[in-house]
């Protein structure tokens, strides 16, 4: 199944918010996220705390399109 990515900049002015649904990520055999889920209401701000190696960067990097996730959907609008 192949991840679901929706675009909504052409609609929406002012701030903007994002939604992870049941984000994993997978290099390999290893699972570096596993249903990750997530919401951040327009125009607020948060913080990603966890370990090394806990997937803060991964998920990041999934969000922003750098990596593509193995499954879940990344919704910003």
């Amino acid at each position: 199944m192949k991840p679901v990515v929706h675009d909504t900049r052409h609609k929406t002015k002012g701030p903007l918010g994002l939604e992870v649904l049941g984000l994993t990520k997978r290099f390999g055999d290893f699972i570096a996220l596993d249903d990750v889920s997530m919401k951040v209401q327009p125009g607020s701000f948060h913080a990603l705390l966890g370990e090394n190696g806990a997937g803060k960067s991964t998920l990041v990097k999934c969000v922003m399109g750098y990596h593509p996730p193995s499954a879940g959907s990344v919704v910003v609008g």
